[in-house]
């Protein structure tokens, strides 16, 4: 099964950053992207807009009124037995800490302010499709690590 891996490298007033890379079942690297999460203590409870607990997930496609019509694919639904049946987090596009609502944001590039600090992320739409186009719609592994 494939696996995206979250490898968080730095939380900021602007969000959590992830470098985040698709592996295949022989761990050789399909695709590296970007990650945008929200701010804080990461936990699984549901309401509290935070990131997730470092863990193992899986992932499953759905259909989301949201984000699906935008992007004309399904998106992945990310849950486990530690993860609240309430909290319903979702890997889709958008660019800044408020787009996050709790989820995982997916992207192919870093954005920058004029100081040189990561603000958000970019290309977003076309990182979910490459994630789609590489995976299809099999289900597969999420992975959610802290860097230090």
């Amino acid at each position: 099964m494939k696996v995206l891996r979250y490898e968080r490298f730095l939380k900021s007033q602007y969000g959590t950053f992830s470098k985040v890379t698709l592996f295949d079942e022989n761990k050789n690297i399909l695709a590296n992207f970007t990650g945008l999460e929200c701010i804080g203590e990461p936990t699984n409870e549901s309401g509290l807009k935070r990131p997730i607990k470092p863990s193992i997930y899986a992932a499953t496609w759905i259909w989301s009124a949201n984000y699906s019509p935008v992007l004309k694919i399904k998106i992945p639904h990310v849950y486990s037995d530690e993860l609240s049946k309430n909290r319903l987090i979702r890997i889709h596009h958008g660019s800044w800490l408020k787009d996050t609502i709790g989820c995982l944001l997916l992207g192919l590039c870093f954005l920058y302010n004029a100081q040189g600090e990561i603000i958000g992320i970019g290309k977003t739409r076309l990182a979910m499709k490459k994630l789609y186009e590489l995976i299809g719609e099999n289900d597969f592994i999420v992975e959610v690590i802290d860097a230090n």
